[in-house]
């Protein structure tokens, strides 16, 4: 192993989803553009799903840990980033963040769980102007400024049909995961990040935890 390899610290993404994954990856790079360091994404199973046995739980922390380690003998884990959607409105996202990073906190490098309310969606209704220019045949989102859009339930249906009222009609394309790490990406561009229309309380510890890194 060569010291440069060593030298060249990384951050760690799992996830259930790759998009998911992506729109991460994205963000932290947008929010963080000084950090220097490479990603990597690996897939696997997440206890913070609903119904999980305990002993299942333990289980998949003890093989998260393991990977952790590993790739922390290749280069320096700077972070690893857990991604799983809370299922549930705002303040859920709390007591899930707490439990993932708690159970987790043997790992080399920080672990941020990057838990949002109630599904990923949620947090572009903070952003209409960076949604409306990534997809412009879709109806705008301009009716949730002001609004705690933590609250709001299955997020990603609620995106689906606001996006679809008012769009350009036999234009617009249906919204769907994969369109999240390009609006990530405009998020980013734009630096509406910066001043987000809307409240999210899970994107705001998002923010918080990057920012600290």
């Amino acid at each position: 192993m060569s010291r440069a390899n060593r030298g060249t610290r990384q951050i760690l993404l799992f996830g259930e989803d790759p998009n998911d994954m992506e729109t991460v990856k994205e963000l932290v790079r947008g929010l963080r553009p000084d950090l220097n360091v490479k990603f990597t994404s690996l897939r696997t199973p997440i206890t913070l799903v609903r119904g999980v046995r305990p002993e299942t739980a333990k289980s998949v922390d003890r093989r998260l840990l393991a990977a952790i380690r590993a790739a922390n003998v290749s280069a320096p884990v700077h972070a690893t980033l857990l991604h799983e959607d809370a299922d549930a409105v705002e303040p859920a996202h709390e007591a899930l963040i707490e439990r993932k990073e708690a159970q987790l906190d043997a790992a080399p490098g920080v672990v941020l769980a990057v838990v949002p309310a109630w599904e990923m969606e949620s947090w572009w209704f903070q952003f209409p102007e960076s949604v409306a220019k990534y997809r412009p045949t879709w109806g705008r989102l301009d009716k949730y400024a002001g609004r705690h859009v933590g609250k709001i339930v299955n997020a990603k249906e609620e995106l689906k049909r606001a996006l679809r009222s008012g769009a350009r009609q036999g234009r617009a394309v249906e919204y769907s995961e994969s369109d999240c790490p390009g609006i990530a990406r405009v998020v980013v561009s734009l630096r509406e990040y910066d001043s987000p229309k809307a409240r999210s309380d899970s994107w705001s510890t998002f923010v918080r935890k990057i920012m600290a890194l």
